[in-house]
């Protein structure tokens, strides 16, 4: 005697919809969420920055990357040398304090992006 087993799925089409919709909106507003963070990032790194002629100040930007990764930082070659310093050079850092002194206002952003579902 053979047993036979069939299942119907009711509303399978419409839930696949509903989670490609709601994972559409995440990532939508996690990007927004980010893009806010990463600014409040760069306004507090600009003028921390060694200003000589003003260009690494207005190269420091950023940009969401898929994933929810975020890249941060002067365009200018040399910004790194700013930063970390050279033989000849001392460090003049203005990243690494500008993230630690928005760190908590960061990640209170970051942390309103998970109340949207």
């Amino acid at each position: 005697m053979a047993l036979s087993l069939s299942m119907k799925w009711i509303g399978l089409k419409a839930a696949q919809t509903a989670y490609r919709t709601a994972g559409r909106r995440i990532d939508s507003e996690l990007k927004k969420k980010l893009s806010a963070a990463a600014r409040v990032v760069v306004k507090d790194a600009k003028p921390r920055a060694p200003r000589r002629t003003g260009a690494l100040r207005k190269s420091i930007s950023f940009n969401v990357l898929r994933g929810g990764n975020v890249v941060l930082g002067p365009t200018k070659f040399y910004g790194i040398f700013a930063e970390a310093g050279t033989v000849n050079q001392p460090a003049r850092p203005f990243l690494g304090p500008a993230i630690e002194a928005t760190q908590e206002q960061v990640f209170d952003l970051i942390g309103q992006s998970f109340n949207v579902v």
